[in-house]
């Protein structure tokens, strides 16, 4: 063995040490997620009364630093805030706060005192009493509950969550009392008589979204651990259950990353329109409308660019150079002069008589412009129909702009998902556009779908009901209405600002949902064709909305969907959002949503309100219309509300509003996700699996032990030992690393079991082998393990790869069983190779042993 024995003894203590420091937190003291309100000690003078501050609050006491550099600050958690001293009681534990309104009240003996005349047990009901500590003898709470610290939510970028809400605030003023010559009155001691005078007012004030405060290591530290365990043991990581074993919802999401590509192809619509306006391909469009030569096709990821031909004359002049022409502001184009006013065409018919309409030369120099310009390394180009070209990104563009879109998800989902104060949730992409969202203790997982799943697209359209073109898309519309489905023109009135006559809102309505939006894609398929000539139908787009028509706002009913005609491009969207809260109407006293936005967006807000006075805009979200108010007035200061409709009650409204405020606030999803699975499970089904995965891994670990004892007689105690340290390691190591121990997890440490005990039968056996050729114990065990050890070390490897491959390419539970699996072959090899040599070493050791229990 050498003398070196003592080595490997004092480093196996040593990490057996560190594995049960390791796994105190999880077995021992645990640190309780949500912070309960503890009582505090609050100064005193010298006649031990509470000492207060100017506002008439009491004094707290706060922990000080006792050594060090900062001795005598004040101690603060990992928040930054002071750490107050608990009042204890008698056992030196902390005193938490309780609220409850019920007690019962108990006679001398303790039983329930009866009421006289029913007979029935005297229960009292209390209002707001603090302190289950500061009950009489003879009451008994029935209902409490523990108080928890509040603090404010705070969005991703750390602002603090806010909504704004009207209260009455009381003001007291104090002024001597006048009589008629404006002199203070006095009272009969001669001292000026005061008239206090009190004023309610209401104002308008923000107001914090609070949520419970989770607990922090120094309230942990001073009131749920002894100061031997903060000695021996500081806190580290615990071993965390994984969603089959403590309950909560399980999703796959899709995301649809075909919606994301034609949002960029949307991008790309204008880069290109802005492009060709630029170089003078195409003409610039009249004011409040987009080009039609320019269009992206509804949810394509592809371009359409229709090229225009210019009026030249029939003998046209031939150059080289700009210099050659003679004409003032003409240029040399493909070796021909085209004048400055050559007018734009699509048939010779539209030019003069001595002109055609020369398509081959723009078409020459659009090729030129993206094959050789800025767009010449990411886009592709091809013809359609005579001059119709589709411009669309090249494939690694889209690769990339889909790898973008999912890792753009994730990122979203896991903000939205760490408002929901799960502990350790689990988000991971599978497959191509799958993510995998695990959330483990989640107890309301409707709520978690429906903020998770939220697009959030916010944008804003101008409403053009009344314009030339949309009377005509609404005549036609009317031909082809189906059943269930009324045509509705209402007149509104304009401001003086805008010097216009009324305007007409021409929609149509109808209570069934799924008619409106099959007959409203039907349209929009039609729209983009370009259905009527001679008008920008292409420029339009119908969305739908609710309509409210109840007679008075007491009437609770479905209310129908609507249609409204806007321009397809939108003025504004959600990515000049700079603020999202909850705040209260005050016309209506109902929660809604305001919105600030940035310094772009607030330009880009007042030029579009200011250039469509009189008209409506709509504010779309979700590709639904909220709400379409008319603009009154040029609107600057970057601010705007969202209104939330709805029969629910006041609490939910207000919830609706915060979630809305906070999936703004996150920015939007790239793409809609769609939910592929779900799967709920509750915190019984968690137990009954841990019950039933600790018990298979304790029959399994007893017949292990029971085979090496029985079959290997006093060196099967060896492997036992080794076994046992085995477990202590992996369950320790998982604990330190924060690994979550799911039910594959468990089944992979069973497997560890077995692999352990084989390499122990290994170095057994060749042992044995040694014995029974006659050689000595301790050079029989030498032998063993020398020659067992190639063999054990080529199985873990090869183990191992495979270990490697499943974590790599698996999904959740699958990875889950490959940590296990990975944890406990190195502690397997370490304990069969390191752990049991020690221990034949230490029996072996300046012995002359002549038999050895094998």
């Amino acid at each position: 063995m050498g003398s070196n024995w003592w080595l490997k003894f004092v480093l196996t203590l040593s990490l057996i040490v560190l594995a049960v420091r390791a796994l105190v937190p999880t077995f021992g003291y645990q640190k309780p997620e949500l912070m309960p309100v503890f009582r505090v000690e609050y100064e005193t003078n010298a006649a031990k009364q509470i000492v207060k501050d100017k506002d008439g609050k009491p004094k707290i006491k706060y922990e000080k630093i006792k050594s060090g550099k900062n001795k005598g600050k004040v101690l603060k958690d990992e928040d930054g805030n002071p750490v107050p001293i608990f009042a204890r009681d008698k056992n030196g534990n902390c005193i938490p706060e309780w609220t409850f309104s019920k007690v019962q009240i108990l006679d001398d003996k303790g039983q329930p005192k009866l009421d006289p005349k029913t007979k029935k047990p005297i229960i009292k009901t209390y209002k707001n009493r603090k302190s289950i500590y500061d009950r009489k003898k003879n009451e008994k709470p029935l209902d409490a509950r523990r108080e928890y610290v509040k603090v404010p939510r705070k969005d991703s970028k750390g602002n603090v969550v806010t909504y704004t809400k009207k209260v009455t605030e009381r003001k007291i003023t104090k002024q001597p009392k006048l009589d008629k010559n404006g002199k203070p009155v006095k009272d009969k001691n001669g001292k000026p008589v005061i008239k206090t005078r009190i004023e309610f007012k209401k104002v308008t004030k923000k107001i914090p979204v609070l949520q419970t405060a989770q607990m922090t290591d120094a309230v942990w530290a001073r009131c749920y651990l002894p100061k031997w365990y903060q000695m021996l043991f500081p806190y580290k990581r615990k071993i965390r259950l994984g969603l089959d074993l403590q309950g909560g919802t399980h999703l796959v999401m899709n995301v649809d990353v075909d919606k994301a590509l034609a949002t960029k192809a949307a991008s790309l619509a204008e880069d290109l329109n802005s492009y060709l306006l630029n170089k003078q391909l195409i003409p610039k469009p009249k004011a409040g409308e987009s080009s039609r030569f320019v269009f992206q096709p509804s949810n394509s990821q592809s371009v359409e660019v229709t090229v225009p031909g210019r009026c030249l004359p029939k003998k046209t002049v031939a150059c080289k150079k700009n210099s050659d022409c003679k004409e003032s502001g003409a240029v040399c184009e493909s070796s021909v002069c085209i004048s400055a006013k050559a007018k734009y065409c699509e048939k010779s018919s539209e030019c003069g008589k001595d002109q055609t309409c020369n398509t081959d030369i723009p078409v020459q120099k659009f090729r030129g412009l993206i094959g050789g310009g800025k767009f010449r390394d990411n886009v592709r180009l091809k013809p359609l129909q005579g001059t119709k070209f589709a411009v669309r990104y090249d494939d690694e563009s889209i690769k990339r702009s889909r790898d973008a879109a999912i890792s753009q998800a994730i990122e979203t989902i896991r903000g939205r998902v760490d408002s929901l104060g799960v502990s350790e949730p689990s988000i991971s992409r599978y497959g191509d556009t799958q993510i995998v969202i695990q959330l483990p203790g989640l107890k309301n997982p409707q709520r978690a779908k429906e903020l998770i799943g939220k697009t959030a697209l916010l944008a804003f359209h101008v409403v053009e009901d009344d314009h030339r073109d949309s009377t005509t898309i609404f005549a036609s519309m009317s031909s082809d209405i189906p059943k269930g489905v009324t045509s509705q023109v209402q007149s509104y009135n304009r401001p003086n600002e805008s010097k216009s006559a009324s305007g007409y809102d021409r929609f149509f309505y109808g209570e069934d949902k799924a008619v409106l939006v099959k007959w409203a894609k039907k349209w929009n398929k039609k729209l983009a064709e370009g259905f009527t000539k001679g008008t920008y139908a292409r420029s339009y787009v119908i969305m739908l909305g609710q309509y409210d028509n109840r007679q008075s706002a007491k009437e609770k009913k479905e209310l129908p969907w609507r249609t409204y005609l806007m321009w397809r491009k939108p003025s504004l969207t959600g990515e000049v959002l700079e603020e999202a809260r909850p705040q209260i109407d005050s016309q209506n006293n109902r929660p809604e949503v305001g919105l600030n936005f940035n310094l772009r967006g607030a330009d880009l807000f007042e030029s579009m309100t200011g250039a469509h006075i009189g008209h409506r805009f709509a504010i779309v979200l979700e590709g639904k219309v909220d709400s379409a108010p008319v603009i009154q007035t040029r609107i600057g200061g970057g601010r705007a509300r969202i209104t939330l409709g709805g029969m629910g009650g006041y609490e939910q409204a207000m919830q609706d509003a915060k979630d809305l405020a906070f999936v703004l606030k996150s920015g939007s999803l790239p793409a809609p996700v769609d939910i592929l699975y779900e799967k709920t499970i509750g915190p019984a089904l968690g137990r009954d699996s841990i019950r039933r995965g600790l018990l298979s891994l304790l029959i399994g670990f007893i017949l292990v032990l029971l085979f090496m004892i029985v079959y290997y007689r006093a060196s099967g105690f060896n492997a036992v030992i080794a076994l046992l340290l085995n477990m202590l390691f992996v369950t320790a190591a998982m604990a330190s690393f924060g690994a979550t121990l799911t039910l594959p997890g468990m089944a992979g440490i069973l497997l560890t079991i077995g692999m352990a005990v084989d390499a122990n039968i290994l170095i057994f056996e060749r042992i044995r082998e040694e014995i029974t050729a006659g050689k000595a114990v301790r050079v029989a065990v030498q032998n063993g393990y020398d020659k067992a050890f190639v063999t054990i070390i080529d199985a873990n490897i090869t183990t191992a790869i495979a270990g490697i491959v499943l974590y790599q390419y698996g999904s959740g539970p699958i990875r889950g069983f490959a940590v296990t699996l990975l944890i406990g072959i190195i502690c397997s090899v370490f304990t069969a190779l390191f752990v049991t040599r020690l221990l034949f070493d230490l029996f072996v050791r300046d012995r002359r042993v002549g038999r050895l229990s094998i």
